[in-house]
């Protein structure tokens, strides 16, 4: 690793340690949004014991909540790359603003880097949304707000020419496709209904802008008895499925298990931490058989779909 990235660690390191103790009275005004809370952090340095001189690679670095246990767990000389396709999760680094990075563009990112084929020691994924991005009212991704319909992990890229926002997906596309984004992403069996529901919506009263609105529609449509034997809204699975497609979430997941298959050392740990059986799926395969063979072409991305 070269100096430069020597540098920032070591003060991404001390921020995260700063945050982490600090973060009642300093960091987190009473307006702002709640840390998120890593899962399972304990379990993950209990049975990968990071120890000094190896190598780490944090793919979701998030809030650092993972890193900063893996941290104080290896107390010293642990090389660190640290990497997450929301710009937001490096505002406390600025140098390394240029360098966030979705899976797609991992390897030529790492190739600057000194990290070759088998070369880590621990490589981290921590996949889907977080805490504070659910909570903040203006990235869109849930409905426990009225906000705008947006989604995107990265709101920095131009939505023109690169990804759509969930109200550009919910505004453009026809019944069929809405209904296959719900169906393969969702897993939901209302989805051809949704769908029309969605497209009747628009032709009648106009476009659907804000995550209220969507959710509100899909709850007048969906049957109420299938409500009463789950917990979950029944727009739960409709903004999964947006999401997962709008950020292209699954595509990514097959890269990144290649990639980690690629730069792992023998003896080296992947830990995975995944929250729906689309991923599950994808990472039960990878671990049995060869991340070289996972289909990416089941998967829709925005191409197809002309976005």
């Amino acid at each position: 690793m070269n100096q430069y990235i020597q540098i920032i660690f070591k003060k991404c390191e001390q921020l995260i340690r700063f945050r982490m103790l600090s973060s009642s009275s300093i960091v987190y005004s009473s307006s702002s949004v709640p840390p998120h809370i890593p899962i399972m952090k304990s379990e993950i340095v209990k049975y990968t014991q990071p120890k000094p001189g190896q190598v780490y690679l944090d793919m979701t670095f998030g809030t650092g909540g993972h890193a900063n246990e893996i941290l104080k767990y290896a107390a010293d000389n642990l090389t660190c790359y640290f990497l997450d396709r929301d710009p937001t999760s490096f505002s406390f680094m600025e140098s390394l603003r240029t360098n966030y990075s979705s899976s797609n563009d991992l390897p030529q990112l790492l190739s600057g880097y000194d990290l070759k084929y088998q070369s880590v020691d621990l490589i981290l994924m921590d996949l889907g949304v977080s805490s504070p991005q659910l909570d903040n009212e203006s990235r869109g991704f849930g409905f426990k707000h009225n906000a705008p319909l947006d989604m995107r992990m990265n709101q920095s890229r131009n939505v023109q020419k690169d990804t759509p926002t969930a109200a550009d997906v919910i505004n453009t596309l026809n019944a069929d496709e809405l209904s296959n984004i719900f169906s393969i992403y969702g897993e939901e069996r209302f989805s051809r209904r949704i769908a029309n529901a969605i497209v009747d919506y628009r032709n009648d009263a106009g476009s659907i802008q804000t995550t209220k609105q969507l959710a509100d529609l899909i709850h007048s449509v969906v049957p109420v008895n299938r409500e009463d034997r789950g917990s979950i809204h029944p727009a739960t699975r409709i903004f999964q499925a947006l999401r997962i497609f709008i950020n292209d979430e699954l595509n990514e997941l097959c890269i990144g298990l290649e990639l980690a298959e690629f730069l792992l050392k023998p003896g080296g740990y992947l830990v995975v931490l995944s929250f729906h059986s689309l991923e599950d799926r994808l990472i039960k395969w990878a671990f049995h058989y060869d991340c070289k063979h996972l289909s990416l072409s089941k998967y829709l991305s925005q191409r197809s779909l002309n976005f």
